[in-house]
């Protein structure tokens, strides 16, 4: 079920965790995760995924979650 008007603003990123908290449709995405996300990673901020003018660094995310995750990230 998809709730219009319900989101979060992660603003330029460099305050919201990529894998902890509930940033997309309430998932934490690190429980959503098919292969196990390296220690380094884990701790990696949204910016850290997201280049300016380019987009998502999908091929740093992609290996860890499934498409029907991905498919929410926008």
């Amino acid at each position: 079920m998809t709730k219009r008007g319900v989101g979060v603003t992660v603003g330029d990123g460099r305050q919201t965790k990529f894998w902890g908290p509930r940033w997309i449709d309430g998932l934490i995405l690190r429980y959503q995760v098919i292969s196990a996300v390296p220690e380094a990673e884990i701790h990696n901020r949204v910016c850290d995924y997201w280049k300016m003018d380019m987009g998502w660094e999908w091929n740093q995310i992609s290996p860890y979650l499934p498409s029907t995750t991905t498919d929410h990230i926008v």
